[in-house]
């Protein structure tokens, strides 16, 4: 006589319940990234001041037996990530600056756009990074590629100048939003306009965009 095996789908509310509050707390964890990037450090700026693995002045370049590509820093970070992994949730970043609208994705320019950074234990890396030679065969079921995200990208920095909050749309099963980034602070202006920016106080000078779905 066969051994019956324990039932591990979920049920419908139980499944609902984990993904009821994703949008309440994604928002919180691009709050805690958007003070990130508000409190950099030499050598730590932008994809820097997010990723375990530093990329100032070249593209981001994942260490693959790396279980995730962020490390919280304090409690809140620690109870977000908990949170999101406890829901089952696979979550990427990408980082882009101004300079996606100077340069089409051919140009593989790293001030364009970095990532994805896998930052929930499990989320699955694209085979493919403009940093990296690939290696493997494609996974289908992996974050939206660098090359993928890059028209997004591109879209989202035309709406952020005309002062948009951001918006959302999908590739395959992944939900993709894409939330800006503002220089609030005189230091964030100053940096930008040493670069060649010709931003101000309150304006758009990236953004970051979130690739997510619960664990299939």
């Amino acid at each position: 006589m066969k051994r019956k095996l324990p039932v591990l789908l979920l049920t419908a509310a139980a499944f609902a319940a984990r993904i009821d509050d994703l949008p309440a707390l994604l928002d919180k964890f691009d709050e805690a990234l958007q003070q990130r990037l508000l409190k950099p450090a030499p050598k730590t700026l932008g994809m820097s001041r997010i990723m375990v693995r530093p990329s100032f002045g070249h593209h981001f370049a994942p260490v693959r037996s790396d279980k995730r590509d962020f490390m919280p820093e304090n409690e809140h970070e620690k109870q977000l990530i908990a949170a999101l992994e406890s829901r089952g949730v696979q979550l990427g970043v990408y980082l882009f600056g101004e300079d996606i609208l100077k340069h089409d994705a051919n140009a593989l320019n790293f001030r364009a756009l970095k990532g994805p950074g896998a930052i929930t234990e499990g989320t699955p890396r694209p085979a493919w990074y403009p940093s990296l030679a690939k290696t493997r065969a494609a996974d289908e079921n992996a974050l939206p590629d660098w090359g993928e995200i890059y028209p997004i990208a591109q879209q989202a920095m035309k709406t952020f100048q005309t002062g948009e909050p951001g918006f959302a749309t999908e590739i395959g099963t992944w939900t993709i939003a894409a939330r800006p980034a503002l220089a609030t602070d005189a230091r964030c202006v100053h940096c930008h306009q040493a670069a060649g920016s010709k931003a101000q106080l309150g304006d758009a000078v990236g953004g970051i965009v979130y690739a997510y779905r619960v664990k299939p």
